[in-house]
């Protein structure tokens, strides 16, 4: 992890701190929005293109962002990305390849509640800390969630999809093994989403 601090020999901070920048528009050439490159910038909104497959460390830290939807290219949310931005609307539903979110990516930002997709599979420490999240909705099947990644006061509503299934019996995980880490609601609700079990 690279200190923000050393971007003037960093050729990924494009932007480091243009607080005079209101407005960007990313062409769809670009795959990589890179290390601190719009740190500190003043525009509140951005469309990430297609093209992105990730969104660098420091990415968007402290900038005016106030919305942002992810599209399905991007498998991997750096650490400290959207850390203190504006931010009070995230749009993961359209990302379905996005695999990780990284320590303290949206921690003190203005998030209330959000809905991490299925494909997620490690949510690092601190990622939504000091927001004032209420709830967050994710798929039990997310394998790593780091330390004080949600605040205490965030209800986390844990959801069953086909996808998670799937990855239970790719995994050769038998009953057992879910009766003994998953509470009755959760069973229930794997059972709604199989299809063998009434609501």
């Amino acid at each position: 992890m690279r200190d923000p601090n050393t971007w003037a020999i960093n050729p990924d901070s494009g932007f480091y701190q243009c607080t005079a920048l209101k407005s960007i528009e990313i062409p769809t050439t670009v795959t990589e929005i890179g290390y601190a490159a719009f740190f500190g910038t003043a525009f509140t909104s951005v469309t990430i293109p297609s093209s992105v497959t990730e969104i660098g460390d420091y990415a968007f830290q402290g900038s005016g962002l106030t919305s942002v939807v992810i599209p399905s290219s991007v498998t991997e949310i750096g650490l400290n990305a959207f850390r203190g931005a504006a931010l009070t609307s995230i749009d993961f539903s359209g990302a379905t390849s996005l695999e990780t979110i990284g320590g303290a990516a949206f921690q003190g930002s203005g998030l209330t509640s959000v809905v991490i997709p299925s494909s997620v599979t490690e949510i690092g420490a601190a990622a939504f800390k000091d927001t004032p999240l209420a709830t967050a909705t994710l798929s039990v099947c997310t394998a790593t969630t780091g330390n004080n990644a949600f605040p205490s006061t965030t209800h986390l509503n844990k959801v069953f999809t086909q996808s998670c299934l799937q990855h239970y019996l790719s995994q050769g995980i038998v009953a057992a093994d879910i009766l003994a880490h998953f509470s009755a609601e959760e069973l229930k609700a794997a059972y709604r989403v199989k299809g063998n079990c009434p609501a």
